[in-house]
């Protein structure tokens, strides 16, 4: 990169700091190599949502900047002490290139400290990333954010999926120290996993919904070890090494897709609306218009079976991918009762832009055609 880049880079940094999200998505996508990324991707999500973010949608942002260490006095070296840490641990034989996507060894290190569920949590809560952002952040970013300062003191836990019977709010877990139920905010974690899944994952305080929720999306193990890490939540990294020394678990068990930041599913989950798997170097750009095609038709001919994916439409609806040039194609007068349909069942972050496309088709059908 020139050296304008990695100004522009630190620019865009300083801005997230600030909570100003427009500023940070234009100098972030100045720089021709991220005018794709997925980073970008959570700004511009950010950025249409400004003030009508949830409070726990800011959270979960603060978790990822937290991991971002580029803005203006950040800690460079922090990455070098995360990865020692947790890779021996976690990958004991290796990381093996071909799995987790990378075509060149320099991608394996990036990929790892972005993707893998372990490194994630170890670094953004015990290794105190979260906490320390939180004394360099903006003051009007943190006000924002959902209970932050408690979301750093909260444990490690292991649960137990439960079926769907709470309503449309809210998912039941039970917590396998305890064995009582938790209910926590529903974000689309039933259309990825099945009742009965055993997962680890921290359960922090909101004011949506129940009042808590998953911090981040959960991550999938067998009952023994999530049994195991809620009986020791602080020695949780070391129950997963032992696991994995044991061939118990399977290196790489911890690395995932990336996850979405509103809600527990991957980015792009919406491909399976098409009835596809996520593929390494896929083109979801040019997946977009007909998935978006199918939700419409969902909702208007089966709005039951709409509500039961209803996170996973409300994603592609607020996915960058999903541009300008293609959603035009979508606001006209045959698509209308597809949009008001889709409003009342995504949830709240993608309701506004349904509402939104509902008034363009709407307004495209023409006085005449309204009348009769």
């Amino acid at each position: 990169m020139k050296p304008a880049h990695h100004l522009a880079v630190r620019d865009a940094a300083d801005a997230e700091l600030r909570g100003d999200a427009a500023t940070a998505l234009e100098r972030h996508r100045s720089v021709p190599m991220f005018a794709t990324s997925n980073h970008g991707d959570r700004l511009a999500v950010l950025a249409a949502l400004g003030d009508h973010a949830p409070p726990w949608l800011i959270s979960r942002w603060l978790t990822v900047q937290s991991r971002r260490r580029m803005w203006t006095g950040s800690d460079p070296d922090r990455v070098s002490r995360v990865l020692p840490r947790v890779i021996p641990r976690v990958y004991p034989h290796g990381v093996q290139f071909e799995p987790i996507g990378c075509e060149h060894p320099e991608q394996v290190i990036p990929y790892i400290n972005e993707r893998d569920w372990v490194v994630r949590q170890y670094d953004v809560y015990e290794l105190g990333s979260l906490r320390d952002l939180l004394h360099r952040a903006g003051p009007e970013l943190v006000s924002r954010a959902d209970h932050i300062e408690e979301w750093c003191r909260v444990p490690m836990g292991g649960y137990r999926l439960e079926p769907d019977d709470r309503g449309p709010d809210a998912v039941r877990l039970i917590d396998l120290a305890s064995g009582h139920p938790v209910d926590v905010l529903d974000l689309g974690i039933l259309e990825e996993l099945e009742p009965g899944q055993h997962l680890l994952g921290r359960v922090v305080p909101t004011r949506s919904g129940p009042g808590r929720m998953l911090d981040w999306r959960p991550l999938p193990v067998d009952r023994w070890t999530a049994t195991a890490v809620s009986r020791n939540p602080r020695l949780w990294l070391a129950v997963l090494a032992n696991r994995v020394a044991e061939g118990r678990l399977p290196t790489g068990f911890s690395y995932a897709l990336e996850a979405s930041i509103t809600a527990d599913l991957p980015t792009h989950s919406w491909i399976r609306l098409l009835g596809r798997d996520h593929e390494p170097w896929l083109h979801y750009d040019e997946l977009a218009e007909p998935a978006l095609a199918e939700a419409l038709r969902l909702a208007e001919s089966d709005p039951t079976a709409a509500a039961a994916r209803r996170h996973t439409i409300g994603e592609l609806v607020m996915d960058p991918v999903l541009g300008d040039r293609t959603r035009s194609r979508f606001a006209a007068p045959d698509f209308l009762a597809g949009w008001r349909a889709l409003a009342e069942v995504v949830p709240g972050p993608a309701r506004g832009r349904c509402h939104e496309m509902a008034m363009w088709c709407d307004a495209a059908s023409g006085p005449d055609l309204r009348a009769g």
